[in-house]
C-alpha cells in the first residue's frame, strides 16, 4: 500500500477479542493504522447469514506520522436511515463518512463515538504477546460508563 491509501473490510466481529486477533491488532497498530471500527446495533449488515459484523478501515501511514485516534462506532439507526436526505445516494453516505472522521467522543440517537489513543492499545500488545485487546468493549459501553470510570476502562 502507499502512504495515504485505505483499505476495508468487512469482518466478523469475533476478531475485537479472540487470540487469533492478536497479530492482526498489532498489524493495525503499526504503519498501516486502524481509523476506523464500525458496529451496528440497528441491522445486520448481512442480514441473510447470522454473522455479527464489523466494517474495518485502515490507512497506510508513514512510520513518522503522528497517531490519530481509532474511532469506535456504533449505529443506532440503520445506514439507510443515517443516509437520508437530498443528493445523491453516494455523496449521502460521503457526508455521513465525513461526519464519523470529524468527530469526537459523542453519543446521540444516530451514532455513538468512542476515540482512543492508540499508544496504550500498542504498549499492551507489545507488552504481552499472548492477549489480545479487548476492542469490542469501545463498540458496547455507554460513553457515561467512560465518565464513571475516569477512562480506566
Amino acid at each position: 500500500m502507499k502512504d495515504g491509501s485505505r483499505l476495508g473490510f468487512v469482518t466478523p466481529a469475533s476478531w475485537l477479542t479472540s487470540d487469533y486477533a492478536i497479530s492482526l491488532q498489532q498489524a493495525l497498530l503499526g504503519t498501516i493504522r486502524v481509523r476506523s471500527i464500525i458496529a451496528s446495533n440497528a441491522e445486520s449488515f448481512f442480514p441473510q447469514v447470522d454473522v455479527n459484523a464489523v466494517l474495518l478501515v485502515a490507512e497506510k501511514s508513514p512510520a513518522d506520522e503522528k497517531d490519530e485516534p481509532i474511532r469506535f462506532v456504533t449505529l443506532k439507526k440503520p445506514i439507510a436511515k443515517l443516509t437520508t436526505g437530498n443528493g445523491e445516494y453516494w455523496d449521502r453516505v460521503i457526508a455521513l463518512a465525513q461526519e464519523i472522521e470529524s468527530s469526537v467522543s459523542v453519543e446521540n440517537e444516530r451514532l455513538r463515538i468512542k476515540l482512543i489513543d492508540p499508544a496504550p492499545e500498542r504498549t499492551f500488545l507489545m507488552s504481552d504477546r499472548t492477549k489480545p485487546r479487548n476492542w469490542s468493549k469501545y463498540l458496547r459501553a455507554p460513553l457515561s460508563y467512560y465518565s464513571i470510570f475516569d477512562g480506566a476502562a
